[in-house]
């Protein structure tokens, strides 16, 4: 006998499949007001909190839907949405995970656990669920546009290039498009990825589709030599990112705050730091930090470093969050240093290991552990207080380069990477960041090898022969193959389509065809370009 429906649920799921949230909503705050636990109910008046931004309230909705009947695939994507849009990843991927088990030829919840492991940067398993979407449905554009955006990142660029088409042709979109600019970009053809972008222009796209569209379309200015119109491009894809971000991160308070930076240059310079010692033991016979400032050459280096037998590498996680957030909670850098007792020393490393440990899947494996993350640099001196034994590999290259590029990305956004998206601002970061640094290593005298981006590309291997020798390693032969392991290693740095390609000095002195626009902050970063030992003379191509 089949199940006795309630009219006015089935009114209101018939409105929310049909595409009106609104009166599906309201029917549903109808029935609720009689039944506060009709699951259907509470699916829809979760989704149209999400729909009108209240992403806490939408998750309590979805959560007791799915304890009232729990293994509805239906009510489990939605839980899944939902936690994806509030970070909680992990969860995300279980609720979409559970939904299939129970209804595997759920089209939509393979395609959303898709995109997710696309963005968690498992593009193996993105990739599979996007076959299986495809095996189901040989046409679907949005299986062939997110199956072509991964094929890119995984730098099979033909593949991707014939997907997008495809994508293209059955229902243009903003993805398949983006791919095939980015290809044309990637192959050095600025024609075919401004034609590409021209397509695209003539529909409506999301703030950050747009960002990215213009920031296309600035490489591809840039690659035919049209250095203001490129310059241009890239200032309005970042005045979009600033828009769409300033309520999260204009002036709240942050890990990249210039009070907090100067804060700490100034009590590490006083000599408000000394030298601690560690006694703990720790899960590798060597810990490094490879840091320096986003830009610099930091992903070309930890590619290297990660074919080194010895070396395992994480790239650019969050394994001092918690150090962080004492850090912003103490209120004072002083009062932060002051609290570092041996007790809290002890959870802070415990914290640290539980995040890499989460972030590779299980502790290092290897003798020597290398965490990169660039602007660590100015928390050298917290660093040292919390792990005494670690050592710093420090990146540099030209500053007035790595502000440029720093300007031209379009990052994953946090509060760094918002402070990049205006000149001046990047320009001001990286003298705070800096200026934080070399205070901790003038009164620390911390264990550091300086490795400079320029020399890097022209001397490869001996650069990397001096650098093995700072951590007490031979030579590996695998080291000059770093390409070929790059390309298997998920990248997560705008640098991924370079460090795949063979050195190149394309982009040393690129700031030069910018000068014009860079000259508001060349006074800014002249300290900089002289305390490194670039070259301050006349400024020509």
């Amino acid at each position: 006998m089949a199940p006795i429906i309630d009219p006015l649920v089935a009114r209101a799921l018939h409105a929310l499949q049909g595409g009106d949230l609104g009166l599906a909503s309201s029917l549903a705050a109808e029935r609720l007001t009689r039944n506060p636990n009709e699951p259907t109910c509470l699916m829809i008046a979760g989704l149209a909190a999400h729909a009108r931004g209240q992403l806490s309230e939408a998750l309590e909705y979805l959560l007791r839907a799915d304890q009232v009947a729990p293994r509805n695939p239906m009510i489990l994507t939605n839980l899944g949405v939902v936690f994806r849009a509030v970070g909680r990843f992990g969860d995300a991927r279980a609720a979409y995970e559970t939904a299939l088990a129970v209804n595997g030829g759920h089209i939509p919840t393979r395609m959303n656990l898709a995109r997710l492991l696309d963005q968690m940067g498992e593009l193996t398993s993105a990739q599979a669920h996007y076959r299986e979407v495809l095996r189901r449905s040989s046409d679907n554009p949005e299986a062939l546009g997110g199956l072509a955006a991964v094929m890119e990142q995984q730098h099979e660029l033909d593949e991707a290039k014939s997907l997008a088409e495809r994508a293209m042709a059955r229902q243009p979109s903003a993805l398949a498009g983006l791919t095939l600019a980015k290809i044309a970009v990637r192959e050095r053809d600025a024609p075919a990825a401004l034609s590409r972008l021209a397509q695209l222009w003539s529909a409506p796209m999301s703030a950050v589709n747009t960002a990215l569209a213009l920031g296309l379309e600035g490489q591809a200015l840039d690659l035919q030599g049209q250095y203001d119109a490129a310059f241009a491009a890239f200032a309005r894809a970042n005045g979009v990112l600033r828009r769409l971000h300033a309520a999260a991160y204009a002036g709240v308070p942050s890990i990249a705050s210039s009070h907090l930076l100067r804060e700490i240059k100034d009590f590490v310079a006083s000599c408000g730091v000394t030298a601690s010692v560690d006694t703990a033991a720790s899960p590798v016979a060597s810990h490094v930090f490879l840091v320096g400032f986003p830009r610099s050459g930091t992903t070309l280096l930890e590619q290297a470093l990660a074919a080194h037998p010895a070396i395992e590498t994480l790239e650019e996680r969050d394994t001092l969050g918690g150090a962080f957030q004492v850090l912003i909670e103490s209120g004072s850098v002083p009062l932060f240093f002051a609290s570092l007792d041996a007790t809290r020393r002890d959870r802070l490393r415990a914290d640290y290991w539980d995040r890499v440990a989460a972030a590779l899947g299980r502790m290092p494996a290897r003798p020597v552990f290398i965490d990169k993350m660039p602007i660590n640099s100015a928390y050298m001196a917290m660093i040292s207080a919390i792990f005494p034994n670690a050592r710093y590999i420090f990146a540099v290259r030209d500053p007035r380069d790595v502000v440029l590029s720093c300007f031209q990305q379009r990052f994953g956004m946090n509060a760094v990477m918002f402070r990049l998206l205006d000149l001046r601002e990047a320009a001001t970061l990286y003298d705070e960041t800096m200026q934080a640094a070399h205070a901790a290593m003038a009164q620390l005298t911390l264990p550091v090898h300086r490795i400079c981006y320029e020399r890097l590309v022209e001397d490869f291997e001996g650069q990397m022969r001096a650098l093995f020798a700072f951590l007490g390693l031979g030579w590996s032969p695998e080291v000059l193959a770093y390409r070929q392991t790059a390309r298997t290693r998920v990248i997560a740095t705008p640098s991924a389509a370079q460090v795949v390609e063979p050195l190149s000095d394309r982009s040393i002195g690129k700031w030069r065809r910018y000068q014009t626009h860079m000259a508001p902050v060349l006074p800014v970063l002249r300290p900089w370009v002289e305390h490194f030992g670039y070259d301050l003379g006349p400024v020509s191509e």
